[in-house]
């Protein structure tokens, strides 16, 4: 493991269960939050992820171009540069408020350290755009001009599968929307209806794949890529090498090697 990712792992261990105060809980997820002395805000997501294929949850966080379609307030996404597979740089708009529009422009990792701990860790952070490459700077989206950018000082997600169908995730993040003391009324969006509502959001679209290729097998379609949803189009491309493929034998592996656990039922 990089020194990035046991740190990450050692604060996702040591958080202080100190000062959290709870925002929601839905199909299985619960939320909680709590104010940082800096006037950011940590949101923290703990919870089961059941019902759907695993590789089906990964398109839909994956494709960037396609986060508004699901994810509350986004007004607009795309991935600025992919690095590898499993390293890029996205932009990202929220549109809370016809008064507050926030953009963030996010570095994104995906580390294996199913060995370690049969997991995966996703880690995120808002960079300066011209920190990356000097002679190759990243540029915002048109749409991106005059919209002032939060900072993501951190997001840690650690995805432990249990089966082809059902993970768990802990989710940690640090936000500062640089709009100075937060209203009780903005905490409270930020926090239920934008955190609190994405993974439950990020599973019902999962379902709806898992729903639409089971329908196209069922119709005798030719291939479920045959179905007119993009995230099935390409995550049935899988180019050799690309994020699918790579993706789809970790999990294959961390499945061959210590089985499958049973799903539990989500709370309603």
């Amino acid at each position: 493991m990089t020194s990035e990712v046991v740190i990450a792992m050692r604060e996702l261990d040591e958080l202080s269960d100190v000062g959290w105060r709870p925002a929601s809980e839905a199909l299985g997820l619960s939320t909680e939050w709590r104010p940082a002395e800096d006037g950011s805000l940590w949101v923290r997501i703990e919870g089961e992820l059941s019902g759907a294929l695993l590789m089906h949850a990964a398109a839909v966080a994956h494709e960037a171009d396609l986060w508004p379609r699901w994810v509350p307030f986004c007004g607009g996404a795309e991935t600025l540069r992919a690095i590898s597979p499993f390293e890029r740089l996205t932009y990202v708009q929220f549109d809370l408020t016809p008064m507050m529009k926030r953009g963030a422009v996010l570095h994104w990792s995906l580390s294996d350290v199913l060995m370690e701990r049969r997991s995966l860790l996703l880690l995120g952070a808002s960079i300066d755009e011209t920190s990356v490459d000097e002679t190759s700077p990243i540029e915002r989206p048109a749409q991106a001009s005059g919209i002032k950018l939060a900072h993501f000082k951190a997001i840690k997600v650690l995805i432990s599968p249990l089966s082809a169908t059902s993970c768990h995730i802990k989710w940690v993040t640090n936000l500062d929307l640089h709009a100075g003391s937060l209203p009780s009324a903005l905490v409270s969006m930020v926090t239920k209806k934008l955190a609190g509502a994405i993974l439950s959001m990020l599973a019902k679209e999962a379902h709806r794949l898992s729903s639409l290729e089971v329908e196209a097998e069922a119709s005798g379609a030719a291939s479920a890529s045959a179905v007119d949803s993009p995230h099935l189009r390409r995550l049935h491309e899988r180019p050799a090498g690309g994020f699918y493929a790579m993706l789809g034998a970790l999990l294959d592996q961390q499945l061959e090697m210590y089985g499958e656990e049973a799903e539990t039922e989500p709370a309603s």
